[in-house]
C-alpha cells in the first residue's frame, strides 16, 4: 500500500523528493515498484518522449574484473547532431510543497575514456533551465574506466517541460561522438540544494 509520508518533525528538515524516474531499458527489462531490481535500477518506465532522432537502444555487455559478463543498458548515439525531446513535469512534489520549493532534472550517463563525446543539454519551451554540455570523456591521465556518472539541472516548475538533448559535433578527442544516456530523474526539494 502507498500512501504519502508524514510531514517533517522539524519545520526547517530538508526534503528531496523524486517526483519522476525513467530509464532507458529494454521494454521487457523495465521493472515496475514492487518488482524485483535487475541491474541495480528500480526505475519504473521510459521517459516521455516527443522526438527522437539518431538515438538507439543499446544493450552493451563486456566482462567485468570478476570475469562474470555485465549488461550496461541504456539509449545510445554516436551521431553528432542526434537530437532527443523529453515532456516532463517538473512541477514539485506533494510531499516537497512548501516554502522555497525548488525543482531538478539528474541525468545519469556513461563516462568513459574512450571514444565519448559531448550531449547539449537546454529546456526548449515550457520552464526554463541555464543550457549546459555534458563532457562524458574521461580526462583523468592513467584512468581506463568506464563508470555511470550524473549531472543535475534546477528547472523552472512546469506540466510540460521540454527538455532538449543534442549530441554536439565539437568533442575533447576529434572523432569522439558516442553517448549512452541511463537513467533520468525528476526531483523536488523544499529547502533547496538539489544540484549541491
Amino acid at each position: 500500500v502507498f500512501a504519502e509520508l508524514p510531514p517533517p518533525l522539524h519545520f526547517d528538515a530538508i526534503q528531496s523528493v523524486a517526483r519522476a524516474c525513467y530509464v532507458w531499458l529494454p521494454q521487457d527489462k523495465i521493472i515496475n515498484l514492487e518488482g524485483r531490481a535487475q541491474w541495480d535500477y528500480q526505475m519504473i518506465a521510459l521517459p516521455p518522449t516527443r522526438s527522437s532522432s539518431g538515438w538507439t537502444m543499446s544493450s552493451q555487455a563486456h566482462r567485468g574484473k570478476e570475469g562474470r559478463m555485465k549488461t550496461n543498458p541504456g539509449l545510445l548515439s554516436t551521431t553528432p547532431g542526434a537530437t532527443l525531446e523529453l515532456i516532463l513535469d517538473t512541477r514539485p512534489a506533494q510531499a516537497s510543497l512548501g516554502h522555497h520549493t525548488q525543482s531538478a532534472i539528474r541525468l545519469e550517463y556513461l563516462q568513459s575514456y574512450d571514444g565519448m563525446g559531448r550531449l547539449g543539454v537546454t529546456c526548449t519551451s515550457g520552464c526554463e533551465c541555464a543550457g549546459e554540455v555534458v563532457d562524458a570523456h574521461d580526462a583523468e591521465a592513467g584512468r581506463r574506466v568506464s563508470v555511470h556518472a550524473s549531472r543535475c539541472y534546477l528547472v523552472t516548475a512546469a506540466k510540460e517541460c521540454v527538455l532538449r538533448l543534442r549530441l554536439l559535433e565539437e568533442s575533447t578527442v576529434p572523432g569522439a561522438h558516442k553517448f549512452v544516456l541511463h537513467a533520468l530523474q525528476v526531483l523536488s526539494s523544499n529547502r533547496g540544494g538539489l544540484c549541491a
